[in-house]
């Protein structure tokens, strides 16, 4: 994304009490930690209600472990359009394009197919 000069925001969760330093470095990259969240891990945090806040363009979720505080996020999201992986079984979720990939699920595979077919309806 950032080769086409997108403007690119990624969120993450980190289990782990301290976060290591190879992603603290990273400028576009923020990381939910466990402390972070509450009792019912929904993030409580003043970055996190920025970010669902925040009225992307899309939001691709990458979250293929369904890590509930990364669902919680993507459900509050006020995103125009969200993109993620397709599920058989309910229909609570919260996207506007799902993909169905087998897995195990290649992440630059599924992002290629998310580029390919968001050009196809870019207008």
């Amino acid at each position: 994304m950032l080769e086409r000069n997108i403007d690119v925001k990624i969120l993450g969760y980190y289990n782990g009490k301290h976060l290591p330093d190879q992603y603290t470095a990273i400028r576009y990259l923020t990381c939910i930690r466990k402390a972070e969240t509450n009792l019912f891990y929904i993030p409580e945090s003043t970055e996190i209600q920025l970010f669902t806040n925040i009225k992307f363009d899309i939001l691709i979720d990458i979250n293929f472990e369904k890590i509930f505080t990364l669902l919680y996020i993507t459900k509050l999201s006020k995103a125009a359009f969200k993109v993620g992986l397709f599920e058989s079984e309910g229909d609570n979720n919260p996207f506007d394009l799902m993909m169905e990939i087998k897995n195990p699920v290649n992440t630059d595979e599924y992002l290629k197919q998310i580029i390919q077919y968001l050009e196809m309806i870019k207008n």
